[in-house]
């Protein structure tokens, strides 16, 4: 992309390539549809350790966290409770949280733990708790540890509240952004150009949380994400920003060791300025997804060059 921009922002563009070592092809079909009763892609299935009866209905509630006067954890007995995110006031802004549990009882965290060496990509899906229209400017991003990435979508077709597999239109960067990287503050662009650039969201919006975690570690982890967002009023809004998902290069067939260089290119149709940029070349192989991600944020005046 070599045009200016003008207003679009949380752009973010992708380029997939598939390794000649896979044993399948994931990319999902255009015309697949979402089943909330489908189960999320894991390696395995998680169980807890910390309770024999963790996924008892009966069982009782052990290692009972302490909460802040924000509603955080302080001692859930896993790692991350540092990066619990208060929500905004009522009247700024609003708090999406992948995880509905009580931290009081651990069956309700069996959806969401993860044991060491397993690997979860699925969604969470939610309405938005705005009850009327909204213009939402700034954002905050904390992730516990493990996470790749996480993506927050907006879509047309109401999904039920809860956990399931992502559907085919849920594993793109979506229209209230996402990070690869584990905090992220954008409540205040630093960019003055960016001013006044918002997101639209009508009242009650169906959300998708779609969060992949690999737990790397000896130990086991929660899978547990907040997103904060801050209203701008309406006449503060100058322009909107929107997103960019491509995928190229599906049919490159790269062995092992292979130093080359490959290219894909997409020309928009009006005048852009790309605000972010996170781009996954990735293989998939069985049975888990291997992914460099590189997360870039323009710098004031640098989006059209390196465009």
């Amino acid at each position: 992309m070599n045009s200016p921009l003008s207003r679009v922002g949380f752009a973010t563009l992708a380029i997939a390539a598939c390794c000649s070592a896979c044993g399948s092809d994931t990319s999902p079909s255009a015309d697949a549809k979402k089943d909330a009763s489908s189960k999320p892609v894991s390696t395995s299935t998680p169980t807890s350790s910390r309770s024999q009866d963790a996924a008892t209905p009966d069982a009782a509630p052990v290692d009972k966290a302490t909460l802040d006067s924000n509603g955080c954890p302080v001692n859930s007995g896993f790692v991350g409770d540092e990066r619990c995110l208060a929500a905004p006031a009522a009247d700024e802004g609003f708090q999406l949280h992948y995880a509905a549990m009580n931290y009081d009882n651990p069956k309700s965290e069996g959806p969401y733990l993860l044991q060491p060496g397993q690997e979860v990509v699925d969604c969470y899906y939610m309405k938005s708790p705005n009850t009327k229209d909204v213009y939402v400017g700034g954002y905050q991003f904390s992730l516990r540890q493990g996470s790749h990435h996480f993506n927050v979508d907006v879509n047309t077709m109401a999904q039920p509240d809860g956990l399931a597999a992502c559907g085919a239109n849920d594993n793109a960067p979506g229209l209230l952004g996402g990070t690869t990287v584990p905090v992220d503050d954008e409540r205040a662009d630093p960019a003055p150009e960016n001013a006044g650039l918002a997101v639209h969201l009508p009242a009650n919006s169906q959300i998708a949380l779609n969060f992949h975690v690999i737990n790397t570690t000896s130990a086991p982890i929660l899978r547990e994400a907040w997103a904060n967002y801050y209203y701008m009023d309406q006449s503060d809004v100058k322009g909107f920003r929107g997103n960019v998902f491509l995928i190229g290069g599906l049919g490159y067939q790269i062995a092992p060791g292979t130093h080359k260089t490959y290219t894909y290119a997409c020309s928009p149709d009006r005048p852009t300025r790309i605000l972010n940029r996170v781009q996954i070349p990735f293989c998939v192989t069985q049975p888990r997804v291997i992914a460099d991600v590189l997360h870039r944020a323009f710098e004031p005046g640098q989006a059209a060059r390196r465009a």
